[in-house]
């Protein structure tokens, strides 16, 4: 696994969007995408859109360790 997914699993304490992933890890959005998408493949992060507006997506872990 890239050190890039394990460090947004360490950020993911609760849901957060890619914007608020980006400002705790200080990574280039392209690597944040790249990553989540090998977090989502392993069944690791889950992506969930919000109701009140369908263009904002959060990811969280889909087994919290906290």
């Amino acid at each position: 696994m890239p050190k890039s997914a394990r460090k947004i699993i360490g950020v993911l304490s609760r849901p957060l969007s890619a914007k608020e992933i980006k400002a705790k890890t200080n990574m280039p959005e392209r690597t944040i995408r790249y990553a989540i998408a090998i977090l989502k493949s392993r069944h690791l992060v889950e992506e969930k859109k919000s109701l009140s507006d369908m263009r904002e997506v959060t990811y969280s872990l889909m087994f919290p360790c906290f």
